[in-house]
């Protein structure tokens, strides 16, 4: 039985979970936390590695190299990938509740004008937006409808399309609609939000005491991406690759976000994982590659045991919705309780990047074409995973329920972490029944060395027999192996599945075998 529940009971949930099973902590917690950071405990970081190591198998090819470059990088990066001119958000600050909001938020609103008063509702699909303005006869012209929006402090309605449909004329240009909300000063102070300014998302850091070139006052990296882009002249001499061929790299970015969303959804610091596929300058391969990319890491993410009902693509569209280096995206996105959760974008950069460094590093990026008899920048696909808020998803779709069978818990409900055999951070659990049996102790330490060297094993002898299989459910382990006094005398064990917590007795060379096989 899966998890569902409220979404504040959920998330709430989920975090005693994972610190609870030590998945992820609070970052500061004895301090009070510090919103927008977690930790990662000792399960975490074996599940970021076992998503890594799947991730990294999935997208490789014989030419495909890995790279690891640096968090900080010379401001000049930033300049000529426009990063520094384009890498940023609007804010305003609410003066009732005295938070600080996004425009853009407040612009994938529904907004009804009724009684000369506003009103404002989430849109539940945020691809399209609309303003409604509730106008009961048609007779109203669409020229007073737009007067009517200048009064209220809107410009530059002229080229604003408007629709009509359920007695309500509808404004249905996304990009409109946000230009319009970021030059309306009137509007916002009708809404009680007020300093409508620009807020840097990349980190600010100082390195040393020079303001020199490079140094003095750098940014904290908000993409792995520019790392590979100014790597790839080093990874063109040291191995010679042909197109198309790809980089690919896993690492911690940083950004400002102005609104951190609900446990690890939206980190101000968080892994990456991004693969630069870099080909010719031909537009039909360009989208038979990029057809593939989408569909491989959808592949990847369904085969984490997302439910299909769970995922879906959306393709970005207009200016406003791409990012600035970027032609074209789809987004993959998780269906949660929390709500729609974007866990990876696969984006046509083009040679925007390329082309960038080419004129500002005076390096050149370009490739030789024999048959045109002429130079040219590659074009690049860009896959890019935010791994927490994949493990976010994993977390949402894996925790369970099921009852308790003997014991003193009998007929109880407790939870367990339903992970995938090739996810779960450990394979298996190696319990002695009894902690001061030498014998016992021996050969559970035994078998626990054997299973070892195919398996991640946990082992653990302290409390009691029915708290250790609890804690190897609640650890999503999903079996556990039991050294009793028969294992001293017949050489057997007890295994325990962790969904159903049902019992069988088998060999020990026997149960080598089995969880060989299973697990390699």
């Amino acid at each position: 039985m899966v998890m569902g529940g409220g979404n504040g009971s959920f998330v709430r949930k989920l975090i005693k979970v994972c610190r609870d099973s030590g998945i992820i902590y609070r970052s500061s917690y004895i301090y009070g936390g510090l919103k927008g950071f977690v930790d990662y405990g000792s399960l975490g970081i074996k599940l970021k590695d076992n998503l890594r190591s799947f991730w990294f198998k999935e997208l490789s090819n014989p030419y495909t190299y890995k790279l690891e470059s640096s968090i900080i990088l010379n401001r000049k990066v930033w300049f000529a990938s426009k990063h520094s001119k384009f890498f940023l958000d609007y804010t305003v600050d609410c003066k009732f509740s005295k938070k600080k909001f996004k425009v853009d938020s407040i612009a994938f609103t529904l907004i009804q004008v009724g009684d000369g008063k506003l009103r404002g509702q989430k849109i539940p699909n945020l691809e399209v937006l609309t303003f409604i303005i509730n106008i009961n006869s048609r007779l109203v012209l669409k020229h007073k409808l737009r007067i009517f929006l200048v009064k209220r402090g809107f410009n530059s309605t002229k080229k604003v399309k408007f629709s009509f449909k359920n007695g309500s004329y509808i404004l249905n240009n996304r990009g409109s609609a946000l230009s319009l909300i970021a030059q309306s000063p009137v509007f916002l102070k009708e809404k009680g939000l007020l300093n409508l300014k620009k807020v840097n998302l990349m980190f600010l850091v100082n390195v040393g005491n020079s303001r020199s070139a490079g140094e003095g006052f750098l940014f904290l990296r908000p993409e792995t991406a520019q790392g590979s882009f100014i790597n790839f002249l080093n990874i063109k001499d040291s191995f010679k690759p042909k197109l198309p061929f790809s980089l690919i790299q896993e690492g911690k970015v940083f950004r400002n976000e102005i609104t951190s969303k609900q446990f690890s959804n939206r980190l101000k610091e968080f892994s990456q994982l991004e693969m630069h596929f870099f080909l010719k300058n031909n537009d039909t391969l360009l989208f038979i590659h990029y057809k593939k990319l989408i569909t491989k890491n959808y592949k990847w993410f369904i085969e984490l045991g997302i439910p299909y009902k769970k995922v879906f693509l959306e393709k970005i569209k207009g200016s406003l919705g791409l990012s600035h280096y970027s032609r074209f995206c789809v987004d993959i996105i998780f269906k949660s309780v929390m709500g729609d959760i974007e866990v990876a974008g696969i984006a046509v950069r083009g040679d925007f990047d390329v082309k960038q460094h080419s004129k500002y590093s005076n390096y050149s990026f370009k490739f030789f074409n024999k048959k045109k008899n002429k130079f040219f920048l590659p074009y690049v696909i860009e896959p890019s995973i935010g791994l927490d808020r994949v493990i976010l998803a994993i977390l949402e779709n894996s925790l369970s329920y099921k009852t308790c069978i003997g014991g003193g818990s009998n007929g109880s409900l407790t939870y367990f972490l339903n992970f995938l055999d090739n996810l779960t951070p450990y394979k298996l659990s190696v319990f002695p029944l009894v902690k001061n049996n030498l014998s016992i102790k021996k050969k559970s330490l035994h078998i626990f060395n054997t299973l070892s060297k195919g398996a991640d094993v946990f082992y653990s002898f302290e409390n009691s027999i029915g708290r250790r299989y609890l804690k190897s459910d609640n650890m999503g382990i999903p079996f556990s192996v039991t050294v009793d006094f028969k294992s001293t005398t017949k050489d057997t064990v007890t295994v325990r599945y962790r969904n159903n917590s049902r019992q069988f007795t088998i060999k020990v060379q026997d149960a080598v075998l089995f969880f060989n096989n299973k697990f390699n």
